[in-house]
C-alpha cells in the first residue's frame, strides 16, 4: 500500500501498525471484484476452447484439436493460479 494512503506503522507517521488504512477496504473490494470478473471470463473462455477442441477432434482435425486441448490445459492452470492468488489475498486481508 503506498504511503500516501497510509501514514502509520513503519512509514513514520503517527498511526499505529495495524491501524485502519483509509481507502484500503475500497481497494480490496475493487481488487476482489476484478479478480472475480477475470476468473469468470477465463472460465467461460476455457469452456469455449474445450468445446471447439472436441468439435475439431470429432471433425477429424486432429492437429487443431491437439493445439486447442493444450490451450485448454494452460487456461485451467491459469485459473488455478488466479484462484490461489485470490485465496492468498483474502487470507492476508482477513
Amino acid at each position: 500500500m503506498p504511503n500516501a494512503l497510509w501514514k502509520g506503522g513503519r512509514s513514520g507517521g503517527s498511526g499505529q501498525a495495524g491501524a485502519a488504512r483509509p481507502g484500503h477496504d475500497a481497494w480490496v473490494a475493487t481488487t476482489r471484484a476484478e479478480l472475480s470478473s477475470i476468473t469468470s471470463t477465463l472460465t467461460d473462455l476455457a469452456r469455449r476452447v474445450t468445446a471447439l477442441a472436441e468439435r475439431s477432434r470429432d471433425g477429424a482435425d486432429a492437429d487443431l484439436a491437439t493445439e486447442l486441448f493444450a490451450v485448454e490445459r494452460d487456461l485451467r492452470g491459469a485459473l488455478r493460479r488466479l484462484e490461489r492468488a485470490s485465496a492468498e489475498g483474502r487470507a492476508r486481508t482477513s
